[in-house]
């Protein structure tokens, strides 16, 4: 099935798109994020929220326990009661489950809006993705605007997040109504599209490496890989290194200024 997809590469432009779409929302929004801040972005976001719950439209925020931690219990209050429905991901001061661990952190970045329109990539919401933080503007980032099937498995994705949140399974039944017919897509300018997703709710520990290890392997001519955060362990510098040594020319792309401390000494 073919989709379409809008490529950003700047906060300014993914944000504005962002915001008409959650204006345009008739049924429901569905929002799961590593970092929500409450700043101006954030704020501002919110607001259109709270505007949309009162219109009636269904509004599902998610936010990580530990990514959100600092202003959570607050800046989500209006939110809430406007009729919004908000939940944090293994909140690290509340769920001492013996089978949560502190770095089982939910990084995804999803908004699905009445199941047809779809955001997934590397922003967070917050005022450093515009490149108003000082210290690391200008900021590069990558993120994707989705129409069609792939609309389907973001809105799955978003789900069997929300019943790890809630610890209940929603009746099939109930989920029907957030998985309406796609919009329609141009066949001139469709593309394939494949979500993958882990975490510790995955059988396969890691679906998403496996993924990239099998192009590496499988590459011909080029492979170019671009990330903030670059931490591979031995099996994926083999492949690399493989990759390499077939004649295969592997360029690898990191930032010279890295949001996490850790990351940039790791890198």
């Amino acid at each position: 099935p073919l989709n379409n997809a809008d490529i950003f590469h700047n906060g300014e432009d993914m944000f504005a798109s962002l915001k008409s779409d959650l204006r345009g929302a008739q049924k429901h929004i569905h929002l799961l994020y590593y970092i929500f801040r409450n700043d101006a972005l954030g704020r501002e976001i919110l607001d259109i929220l709270v505007q949309k719950a009162r219109q009636g439209v269904e509004v599902r925020l998610m936010y990580d326990g530990l990514g959100s931690l600092r202003w959570f219990s607050r800046m989500f209050a209006p939110l809430k009661k406007a009729g919004g429905q908000v939940r944090p991901f293994s909140p690290v001061l509340f769920d001492f489950s013996p089978h949560i661990s502190l770095n089982y952190r939910n990084h995804r970045k999803l908004t699905i809006v009445d199941g047809q329109i779809g955001y997934v990539g590397g922003m967070n919401v917050g005022d450093e993705y515009l490149g108003l933080s000082p210290k690391l503007s200008p900021w590069r980032d990558t993120h994707l605007r989705l129409t069609g099937p792939a609309t389907w498995f973001l809105q799955e994705r978003f789900f069997m997040d929300w019943q790890h949140a809630n610890r209940l399974a929603p009746a099939p039944e109930d989920l029907i109504k957030y998985f309406p017919p796609p919009l329609a897509v141009d066949a001139k300018e469709g593309l394939g599209v494949q979500i993958v997703s882990s975490g510790p709710d995955t059988q396969e520990q890691a679906p998403i490496k496996s993924g990239i290890m099998a192009m590496l392997y499988n590459a011909v001519h080029e492979v170019l890989i671009q990330t903030p955060y670059f931490t591979p362990d031995d099996s994926f510098l083999d492949a690399m290194r493989i990759a390499a040594g077939s004649n295969v020319d592997v360029k690898l792309m990191l930032p010279d200024r890295n949001d996490s401390l850790l990351a940039h000494h790791a890198n």
